[in-house]
């Protein structure tokens, strides 16, 4: 049976509860436990964590890692929609996610429609 773990973060930083959020203590939980997969989501909260070069590295030499991008409205949409379709064209990513909760965004918002676009074009 395949386990999946829906919803990861690996961080450089001591998250409360835990010894260590990093990339290989996350591997190694991973191993532990028997999860096949991990969805990892990359950091919109803090720019000491692990940058999408850092995350697509990893994914690429572990393909029990799947990358979701993470979109932070603050920062300029335009620039996260080149950098999101280039992670697909190559297939880095598998998913896309908006904070809402996190952000002063609604789902209509015409904000996010380039965001919509560009993921409606690579399925």
């Amino acid at each position: 049976m395949k386990i999946i773990n829906a919803h990861t973060h690996a961080v450089k930083h001591r998250v409360r509860g835990m010894a260590d959020g990093s990339i290989e203590s996350l591997l190694k939980d991973m191993e532990l436990g028997g999860i096949s997969k991990s969805l990892v989501f990359s950091s919109m909260l803090s720019s000491k964590d692990y940058s999408m070069a850092e995350l697509v590295s990893a994914a690429g030499k572990d393909s029990r890692l799947s990358i979701v991008y993470t979109i932070n409205v603050d920062k300029p949409i335009s620039v996260q929609v080149a950098e999101i379709d280039g992670h697909m064209e190559r297939n880095e990513v598998c998913a896309v996610k908006v904070m809402l909760g996190y952000q002063s965004v609604m789902p209509a918002s015409e904000t996010l429609q380039p965001i919509y676009d560009v993921c409606e074009r690579h399925g």
